[in-house]
């Protein structure tokens, strides 16, 4: 299957490298489960490893992060900087795709939320992506 994907203002035809379920397991045209490629599926990957609590998959126990966990912690400049490490410590462990360029953690005392802001670049790709994914907060 070839896509064309529009990168640094050209067109270029690139065909399916990396593949995964798409997060919603919508079904695709054949009755199956819908597939996300490429750059999208690398998408796919950061969003489980940062959702996923560990022990969470029966044949992967050790897989995801705390993160989850920690959002439940009172706000504060320390937990910033423990969310900041947990993401891109697992990044790195658990997708070798991705190269983290910086990690923004906004908190949002008023909307019990978190927001965290990946800058990152995907080997084979000479382009800056975002990952962008807010997380609430149990603390008021």
């Amino acid at each position: 299957m070839q896509k064309q994907r529009h990168v640094e203002g050209v067109y270029r035809t690139v065909g399916e490298v990396w593949s995964d379920l798409h997060h919603e397991l919508l079904p695709d045209k054949a009755g199956g489960i819908k597939k996300v490629i490429n750059i999208d599926a690398v998408w796919t990957s950061i969003d489980n490893i940062l959702r996923t609590y560990p022990m969470e998959r029966v044949m992967r126990p050790e897989f995801g992060s705390h993160l989850q966990r920690l959002v439940f912690n009172p706000i504060s400049s320390d937990l910033a900087d423990i969310i900041r490490e947990e993401c891109e410590t697992k990044i790195i462990r658990y997708d070798d795709r991705v190269m983290v360029n910086s990690i923004d953690v906004v908190e949002h005392a008023d909307k019990n939320q978190v927001d965290v802001q990946l800058s990152f670049t995907i080997k084979g790709y000479d382009q800056l992506f975002q990952y962008n994914s807010a997380f609430a907060t149990g603390v008021q």
